[in-house]
């Protein structure tokens, strides 16, 4: 997540880091500000995570009017904005607001006609990419024509099957750790390869 794309706790995070990072101490909520202020942004993100169930990723505002649109990006960036004044009060009536423009939007695209996901359809998005997972083959027909990168679930466990062997020792170690990026490792160079053609037989 990050700033309130979908969710409002990157944002609140960042602000929570950069503190850590001034007083050398863990990232935590130390205080009932903070803990109020999160507890708002929490409640906030629920609502977000359950329109996105239901609509998918960055979807539901592609199927509103450009003017709700604009008046719910515009609603992100004030709740951004009041997030890094750390103003309980503040916090909460943007966060109050942005919850009604998501039921606004949800109204809107209902009384549209619309269709929501699918059955057995969830999207997600990951470095700014949205995709559609499917439960098995058989969902693929149901968004192929939408989302050319739909994936199964299969194919999603087929993946991390190939790191599991470097993934499933640090979960181990660390509970509760999670993956955020896949690098592929730097292949070793073998000298028994003739790179350049200038090995003399």
């Amino acid at each position: 997540m990050t700033g309130v794309q979908t969710c409002a706790l990157p944002i609140w995070a960042s602000v929570m880091a950069r503190k850590a990072k001034l007083t050398e101490t863990p990232f935590s909520v130390t205080n009932q500000a903070e803990a109020a202020i999160q507890a708002a942004i929490e409640s906030l993100d629920m609502v977000a995570v359950e329109m996105e169930r239901k609509w998918g990723v960055g979807r539901l505002q592609r199927l509103v009017s450009p003017e709700m649109a604009a008046r719910f990006a515009a609603s992100r960036e004030r709740l951004n904005h009041t997030i890094e004044t750390k103003d309980i009060d503040a916090i909460t009536e943007r966060v109050q607001n942005h919850i009604k423009g998501w039921h606004a939007m949800d109204a809107m695209a209902t009384a549209d006609g619309h269709p929501v996901n699918p059955a057995g359809v969830w999207t997600a998005s990951v470095g700014g990419l949205s995709y559609s997972v499917v439960y098995n083959e058989a969902d693929l027909p149901k968004v192929a024509q939408q989302d050319a990168k739909a994936v199964t679930l299969t194919e999603l466990l087929l993946v991390y099957q190939s790191v599991e062997g470097d993934v499933a020792p640090v979960k181990a170690a660390f509970p509760g750790a999670k993956v955020r990026a896949i690098r592929a490792k730097k292949k070793e160079r073998d000298d028994s390869i003739d790179y350049w053609g200038d090995k003399v037989p």
